[in-house]
C-alpha cells in the first residue's frame, strides 16, 4: 500500500497567503483611486451623455449620477460620475 502523505502537496503557508492577499488588495485600491482620478478628468473634458468612440467596436459615455437630483442621500458612499462602456459592433 502506497503512502499517500508522501505524494500529497504541502499546504500553503496561511500567513504568506494573507500577505499576498493584502498586497493584491492594496494594488486594487491604488488602481481604483487612479481610475477615479481619470474619470474626474474625463468628466471635465466631455459633457455627460456625449458618446466617446473607442477601439474594438466599443463606445463610452460619462453619466452624471446626480444630474436629476437636488439632493443626494447621506449615510452611504456614492460617486457622481460613472463610465458606461458598450459594444457598438
Amino acid at each position: 500500500m502506497a503512502n499517500k502523505s508522501s505524494s500529497a502537496k504541502p499546504k500553503p503557508n496561511a500567513a504568506r497567503l494573507v500577505e499576498k492577499y493584502l498586497v493584491a488588495l492594496d494594488a486594487g485600491k491604488a488602481g481604483y483611486k487612479k481610475a477615479d482620478e481619470l474619470l474626474k478628468k474625463l468628466a471635465k473634458v466631455v459633457k455627460p451623455g456625449e458618446a466617446i468612440e473607442l477601439t474594438a467596436g466599443r463606445s463610452a459615455v460619462v453619466e452624471d449620477q446626480f444630474a436629476d437630483r437636488d439632493q443626494v442621500g447621506g449615510g452611504y458612499f456614492c460617486k457622481r460620475w460613472k463610465l458606461k462602456v458598450t459594444h457598438t459592433g
